[in-house]
């Protein structure tokens, strides 16, 4: 039986042996399933994860009289055995429904409710996918899961050289190496389709380098031996714009992009002064037409005309994949680069997903 069923097993047994008011007292104690972002000093030297709350979805759907049955013979109820599965990953649900035939069909019962919450927390809020309507719940989340591996390669790819020398740095001057990350490692958008649109229009500051103070910039263009240009961004400036958000109730508008960005946990300090003099004005709004109609002077940013994963931009904003894997990079504890490792681990998921979406195209 694979790991991950015997940890379900576990958990259900715990289950089992506690009283209704107990159970309870127990579930809420179980951590998220995920990290989503990183509390760092800096992006190149990880010290430790911590996790966000998990949106959960209330769906239940109704369970066939023998899938109730044997669940009552394990002495769980559907909810539970609901709410354990929707700590899984998309890994993990597949062991799960290779452990029996049982399995199987709870799990392809309830498609909604466990693959579209875990595509919400690993992917993120309205995530593009190709998937047909009509299509599964899995299918969707594979399909967007290959997608989302598929650009998260293509980032990966555009920062590797620059991101393997500040690596190398950094562990070579731990104690002061004044580095804290790259921009787009550093924030996010909760709805990624903003997050896409932001960065085709600031793709240019995507790839910067936030540092302490110039003189840490100094020190790493005289002792690193990276060859090409690194545009860096030093915290310590008595010069900052103040940028002024005016009030706006245009239809269609969302927001301004400064108002909508998330931090990574542990870069909150930076959002007043490096990301508003990137963001600066930027408007989101749901339509070009509505921006138009709008008249907006400000630069602004549409969602009906964000580019997809396919086109022809690099770099993306931090997502919970990325926080993900340089997690399972750090459990190898091999002698080799961080992003060595992040590449590896990319690559192997991404030939996984490959493979599952013909599996399921075979049904």
């Amino acid at each position: 039986m694979s790991s991950s069923t015997s940890v379900i097993s576990s958990l259900f047994q715990r289950a089992q042996s506690a009283s209704t008011d107990a159970l309870h007292r127990l579930l809420a104690t179980m951590p998220p399933p995920l990290p989503v972002a990183p509390t760092l000093h800096s992006v190149f030297l990880p010290l430790e994860a911590i996790v966000s709350p998990t949106h959960r979805d209330n769906h239940v759907a109704a369970a066939p009289s023998s899938e109730t049955s044997f669940l009552m013979t394990q002495g769980i109820s559907v909810e539970l055995a609901l709410l354990v599965a929707g700590f899984l990953d998309g890994t993990s649900l597949g062991s799960l429904m290779a452990t029996n035939t049982t399995w199987r069909r709870f799990v392809l019962a309830h498609d909604r409710a466990l693959w579209s919450t875990l595509a919400r927390r690993e992917l993120g809020d309205s995530y593009p996918s190709s998937s047909p309507p009509s299509s599964s719940h899995r299918s969707h989340y594979v399909e967007a899961f290959a997608r989302m591996l598929v650009r998260e390669h293509r980032h990966m790819t555009h920062i590797y050289p620059l991101y393997d020398a500040l690596e190398a740095y950094c562990r070579a001057h731990p104690s002061d190496h004044g580095i804290l990350g790259m921009f787009s490692d550093i924030c996010y958008f909760e709805d990624v389709r903003v997050g896409d649109a932001i960065a085709k229009q600031r793709f240019g500051a995507m790839g910067m380098v936030i540092v302490q103070r110039p003189s840490h910039v100094a020190a790493f263009r005289a002792q690193s031996s990276h060859v090409g240009p690194v545009n860096f961004v030093p915290l310590e400036n008595p010069h900052w714009p103040a940028v002024e958000l005016p009030p706006c109730a245009a239809p269609g508008f969302l927001g301004y992009a400064f108002d909508l960005v998330r931090m990574v946990p542990g870069f909150e300090h930076v959002k007043s002064t490096v990301v508003r003099a990137i963001l600066k004005h930027i408007m989101v709004f749901d339509t070009d037409a509505a921006a138009r109609a709008a008249a907006c002077p400000a630069p602004y940013v549409a969602l009906d005309d964000v580019a997809t994963a396919d086109d022809a931009f690099d770099l993306c904003f931090a997502m919970p994949l990325r926080t993900e894997m340089t997690t399972a990079a750090m459990k190898r504890h091999r002698p080799v680069p961080m992003i060595a490792e992040r590449t590896h681990v990319l690559k192997t998921r991404l030939a996984n997903a490959q493979h599952a979406l013909v599996v399921l195209s075979q049904g």
